[in-house]
């Protein structure tokens, strides 16, 4: 009997000791302290405190720095790293996170399909995506390796095209796809319901990307031209089945690339038919007074976030300020969010215009 009272003293005396040490650890990592641990608990493994508020996890500025240099490289953790989906965003890291990239494509997907509920991610009545957008996420994530042929070949034909256009705009805000992925699913027409959206950094539109999408549209419309048999009887190229689908070439309609690199060339070939186009935070400024000439249709320009649009002297806002506005009739908005914006260029936006163009700031 005093045998086992003496066992159980000596493990509630353990269990206490463990207690205290793993409180130390949890002010430790509050704290941020660079004391050492004793020795006699050193044998315990630190852990994640489990009443750290969620806040802290997940808050965007970074963890305060300590006075000294080798503190100041010292990270917010004690012991082993936690998961890169619990480590704190640092501020170089605000743009690449779906709060951004919903915030920069919210003009886009609020204007571009006026009264469209169904956009993945933004206008969802409800916070639970489709089912059709929950099967294709899961399809989409075995595919992981651009060697792979499987998932062009085999995968990509049997998906609608507004799916496509679904799924790329859902990925777009929560993990936008490699260039890989962003053109298998563009196949055959380079765009998915007459649509390109690209989100940078890991993915940006080929040089010859519009050149090829002409050569297609320009085969495409060949095959459909109706041609003569031996008797003179017009008969079309290609009889298609009942069953299958229609392959109907759509003109491409919109452009929307945010945080990616669009080359002169790419530009000066955007397609006359753009109606909307949108060039969000990219890395290289663009000769925009060319813009009126290239895509004379455009009903909607965005142009928000663009670093080389806010200074007043830049080369870009000098090309913003060479823009002749009254060749676009139909233009009724643009986007100049965390741009320079005079009052001199608002004069220039609605020059000789009955209704005035809507400027979002």
């Amino acid at each position: 009997m005093p045998n086992t009272s003496s066992r159980n003293s000596k493990g509630v005396n353990t269990l206490l000791h463990t207690l205290r040490g793993e409180q130390f650890r949890h002010l430790q990592n509050l704290n941020h302290s660079t004391a050492r641990l004793s020795a006699s608990s050193s044998h315990t493994i630190p852990a994640l405190p489990i009443r750290l508020a969620s806040t802290e996890i997940y808050s965007s500025d970074p963890a305060p720095a300590t006075s000294t240099s080798r503190d100041a490289v010292r990270p917010p953790w004690s012991g082993p790293a936690p998961p890169k989906s619990w480590r704190p965003i640092r501020a170089t890291d605000s743009h690449d996170t779906p709060q951004w990239r919903a915030e920069a494509l919210r003009i886009a997907f609020s204007l571009i399909v006026d009264g469209d509920r169904n956009i993945p991610g933004i206008q969802q009545p409800s916070p639970i995506p489709p089912l059709s957008l929950l099967c294709l996420q899961l399809i989409l994530a075995k595919y992981t390796s651009p060697h792979n042929s499987q998932f062009r070949e085999e995968v990509v034909p049997y998906i609608p095209d507004h799916l496509r256009r679904g799924l790329v705009r859902h990925c777009a805000v929560h993990a936008p796809l490699p260039s890989w992925k962003l053109e298998a699913l563009y196949e055959p027409d380079g765009h998915a319901d007459g649509e390109i959206l690209v989100v940078g950094p890991s993915a940006n539109l080929k040089d010859d990307h519009f050149t090829l999408m002409s050569s297609v549209q320009q085969l495409t419309v060949a095959q459909s031209l109706p041609v003569s048999d031996d008797g003179g009887h017009p008969v079309r190229a290609q009889d298609w089945s009942w069953e299958e689908d229609d392959h109907s070439y759509q003109a491409l309609h919109s452009v929307i690339l945010l945080s990616t690199f669009l080359s002169t060339s790419t530009f000066l070939s955007l397609p006359a038919t753009l109606t909307y186009l949108a060039l969000i935070d990219l890395s290289t400024p663009l000769p925009l007074h060319r813009l009126p000439k290239i895509c004379p249709l455009l009903v909607i320009l965005d142009l928000s976030f663009n670093l080389w649009l806010v200074e007043p002297e830049s080369e870009g806002l000098k090309s913003i300020e060479r823009i002749d506005w009254t060749r676009w009739n139909d233009l009724n908005r643009v986007g100049l969010r965390g741009c320079f914006v005079s009052d001199e260029l608002l004069q220039r936006i609605n020059k000789g215009r009955w209704d005035d163009i809507e400027v979002i700031q």
